[in-house]
Formats: structure tokens, C-alpha cells, sequence
């Protein structure tokens, strides 16, 4: 029984290790090369201009200067390291709530196999390490290290956005875990925030550069229900969101139901795994929409002890019925991860084979003339001979799209068609729900889509994209 642990979690340290290299980067993660590979300066910039804090990308900025390192390392690495370490935090996170073994086995073998842990550890974004921070940060509470906790939540903070809606939930659950400690506890938080102070001032002028374009644009209660469901499990090949939805509420539902009313419910979890939704749920009724999925997985954690604790005094029986639910969901999801190995999505390659295309066909003069700035972030790290390469003049609300800020540090070009081009104009037109249709407009008044398309990377009803072109 005691080799019991050391067996899940050297099975979940495999599964985020393997096939981490597999699956090709995709847009976000491409961002995160391409700020990592700035100057320190021009990285701040950038970032000053996107939607987080900066701390990610100069954790990253080490090892894109690390010469032939690949792209996916730079970036999955350190989120492989984070993955790992949160579980080791997680057990003594369980061994600090002094709860019973039975209910320890199952919260630690739930969030060695969760899902959206594993894929997240494979993922070159921070939301493997905001986990990590968040499961820290509890356990300093939980060992009263104010110190410590006050580190843990200012890099919580400087992380990701979310960091302020976590402190919060772990400034409530503290105090239901121990009111006496109100003052060290506020003082360590308070202290943390003071560090964040110079990037408040940032953060105001991120809101008010992101203004009406942030890219999220639904909030309803289903697409809440929908968010939360997927901080626990994942959304992958095997497209099982209905059943994902159909059992985890269901068990969650039932197990909240039960605890209730054998009030065994601990408030202290039940805080940590529900606050942060409720949180940013409500800040999208009165700001705008921000409740995200990925930022949400570090309630996981608290989510599998929460479904864990019945089991201390459930029969066999009920725990049967519960397992013929989850552990067949649990696997299919866990499939849909681990197959990343063998496909990748069908977008990601294909933008990869048009960028690949136009580069291994380049010639001295071309120009590469695109909307959308996926073409340059995906692009600009994998391509080669491309040198001459500019946005169209954004026209309308384009949301999701770069600041002029962060273009500007990333050394985009934006602007109307060069008269003076000597060689091909490459296009790649995209059209989508995100895109003001002014920009396309543009492409077709100047001609530059009136042959007919080489390539078709996307072809939807949602997104159509194409590469043309022009002869001089």
C-alpha cells in the first residue's frame, strides 16, 4: 500500500511526458517563442501590449537563447517541470489535511490521471505552472510559512491574470481553515500585491487596449457549466463533451448532495474548487467575458478531493456504481490525450504547410502580404527564407487580434500594399468570424485574389484561408 503512490504518480509523470513532443505548436504557444526570443526590453513591450503579465515568457526567454534548442522545448519545458512538480505539492498538500487514506489514494490517483493536468503539462502555455502556484501557495497556508506564501502569490500574480481571482479564494479558504491567522495571512497576500503594483499601471492600459476586441465574446450559464466541466476534463480527438458534461456533473451533483447531507462537506475545498468560477463568472457580468477554461484547471486539484471524500464512508457498492461512470471517462479523455502522438490538428498543419510553401519557394523580392496575425506568429517560427513579409492595415475591429504595441515589438510590418514590389506578392487571405470583412475587401480591390488559390490550408464554414499569387 505504501508503494501505492509512488506508482500513480510515476504513471501521471509519464503521461505528461509522453508524446510532449509531438502535437506542432499552436498559436499561443508560437507567441510564447517569439516574445522569448526578443531582447528583454522588446519582451516587455510586447507583453505590456498582450492580455498577461509578463512572468511566463521571461521564464522562457533562457531557453530560446539556447542555441539549436527546438521550438516546442523552449516553451513545453518548463510546463512538463511545472506538471511534475505540482504533483509532488499535491501529496503534501493531502498529507497536510491529515485526510483519510482512502480519500488520499483516490484525490492524488484523480489528479495524477486528470486530464486537463496532463494535457496542460504538455502544453507550452503557463497554466501548468499557475497550478503548481495556486497548489503552493495552499500548502504555505496550510504550514503557515507566510513568507513563503507571500513569494508563491506574488509570482501567482505576475503569472497570469487569474492570480488575483486565486489569491482571493485562498485569502477566503484560509480563513476558514484558521480566522486567527487573518492578520499574517492578509499581510503575506497584501505583500504580494505590493510587488504587482508596476504592472496594475499596465494592466490598466492592457484593459484598455484590449477594449471591445477580447477574443472571448459568449457568456451564458451553459457556457459556464461547459467551462467548468473542462477544467477537469479535456477536449480532444475523441469529441466526448456531452458525456464529459453527463458525468462530471452528475457525480459532482451527487457527491455535493450526499456531502450536504451527512454535512461533511469542508468548506475550505469546496471554496478553492468553486470560488474561482464564481469569481470570474462574476466579472463577466459586470465587465466583460473572461471565464476561461485552461484558467480554470488549477481548481482541479480541489475538485478530485472533493469527489474523493465520500469514499471514506461509502460501501463498496455506491463507489462501484460511481467508478463504472468516471474511470471509463477519465480513460477516454486520457486516450484522446495520448493519441496527440499519432494526429495533430488538421489547421495547425495545414497553416504550417502554407507557410512551408511559400517558403521553399521564395525568391529574392517576394513579399508575403496577409490578414490575420496568426500568419505572422505561427509563421515567423518555422520559416526560413521569408524576409519581406506585411500585414494588411486592420479596418475595423479585428478581435483577437495583436495591439500595435505588441506588433511593433514583434517587429511586424502593417500597412497599405507597396507599390515598389519587385517580385511575386504571396497572399494568404483569411476570412472568419473574428475578421472585419473590410480587410478582405481590401485583398479583392487590388486584385490580389483573382487567380485561383495554390493552397487552401482552411476551408469551413467558420474559416476560409488561401494562398495566392501575383505575378509581377
Amino acid at each position: 500500500m505504501k508503494r501505492l503512490p509512488l506508482l500513480l504518480a510515476s504513471l501521471g509523470i509519464l503521461l505528461r511526458i509522453v508524446p510532449i513532443w509531438a502535437q506542432p505548436l499552436w498559436y499561443d504557444e508560437n507567441f510564447s517563442v517569439l516574445l522569448a526570443r526578443l531582447n528583454l526590453d522588446r519582451l516587455i513591450a510586447a507583453t505590456a501590449g498582450d492580455v498577461h503579465p509578463p512572468l511566463w515568457y521571461l521564464i522562457c526567454w533562457p531557453l530560446a537563447h539556447i542555441p539549436f534548442l527546438p521550438a516546442w522545448a523552449v516553451v513545453r519545458i518548463p510546463a512538463l517541470l511545472a506538471g511534475i512538480v505540482a504533483i509532488w505539492i499535491w501529496w503534501l498538500v493531502l498529507e497536510e489535511m491529515k485526510c483519510d487514506r482512502r480519500v488520499k489514494l483516490v484525490a492524488f490517483g484523480l489528479f495524477c490521471f486528470l486530464p486537463q493536468q496532463v494535457y496542460y503539462a504538455q502544453e507550452g502555455r503557463m497554466y501548468a505552472l499557475l497550478t503548481l502556484l495556486v497548489l503552493s501557495a495552499w500548502l504555505c497556508i496550510l504550514r503557515r510559512r507566510w513568507i513563503w506564501l507571500a513569494v508563491v502569490t506574488a509570482l501567482m500574480l505576475w503569472l497570469q491574470n487569474y492570480g488575483l481571482i486565486y489569491a482571493a479564494a485562498l485569502w477566503l479558504a484560509a480563513l476558514i481553515h484558521d480566522r486567527r491567522a487573518w492578520k499574517p495571512l492578509t499581510v503575506a497576500l497584501a505583500a504580494a500585491g505590493l510587488t504587482f503594483i508596476p504592472w496594475v499601471l499596465v494592466l490598466l492600459s492592457q484593459v484598455d487596449i484590449i477594449g471591445a476586441g477580447y477574443w472571448i465574446m459568449r457568456f451564458s450559464f451553459p457556457s459556464i457549466l461547459s467551462d467548468f466541466s473542462q477544467a477537469y476534463f479535456s477536449h480532444g480527438l475523441l469529441d466526448a463533451d456531452i458525456v464529459n458534461f453527463a458525468v462530471f456533473y452528475g457525480i459532482l451533483i451527487w457527491v455535493l448532495i450526499w456531502s450536504l447531507r451527512r454535512r461533511t462537506l469542508d468548506l475550505r475545498i469546496a471554496v478553492l474548487a468553486f470560488v474561482p468560477i464564481m469569481l470570474a463568472a462574476l466579472v463577466s457580468i459586470i465587465w466583460r467575458p473572461i471565464v476561461l477554461s485552461r484558467a480554470l484547471i488549477p481548481a482541479g486539484a480541489f475538485i478530485c478531493l472533493l469527489l474523493a471524500q465520500p469514499v471514506e464512508f461509502l460501501g463498496r457498492k455506491p463507489l462501484l456504481l460511481a467508478s463504472v461512470f468516471l474511470i471509463p471517462t477519465l480513460f477516454v479523455n486520457l486516450l484522446s490525450i495520448e493519441l496527440r502522438s499519432h494526429w495533430a490538428d488538421d489547421a495547425i498543419v495545414n497553416d504550417n504547410a502554407a507557410i512551408n510553401l511559400i517558403d521553399s519557394h521564395w525568391q529574392e523580392g517576394d513579399l508575403l502580404y496577409y490578414i490575420n496575425d496568426g500568419v505572422f506568429v505561427s509563421g515567423a517560427v518555422i520559416w526560413k527564407n521569408i524576409d519581406n513579409a506585411m500585414r494588411v492595415e486592420p479596418c475595423g475591429l479585428d478581435r483577437g487580434s495583436l495591439s500595435p504595441a505588441t506588433r511593433a515589438a514583434l517587429g511586424m510590418r502593417v500597412g497599405p500594399l507597396p507599390e515598389n514590389v519587385t517580385g511575386r506578392t504571396w497572399v494568404i487571405n483569411t476570412e472568419t468570424p473574428l475578421n472585419p470583412s473590410c480587410e478582405n475587401d481590401y485583398m479583392l480591390e487590388h486584385g490580389l485574389l483573382d487567380g485561383s488559390p495554390l493552397f487552401c490550408p482552411q476551408d469551413s464554414a467558420l474559416v476560409k484561408s488561401c494562398v495566392y499569387v501575383v505575378e509581377p
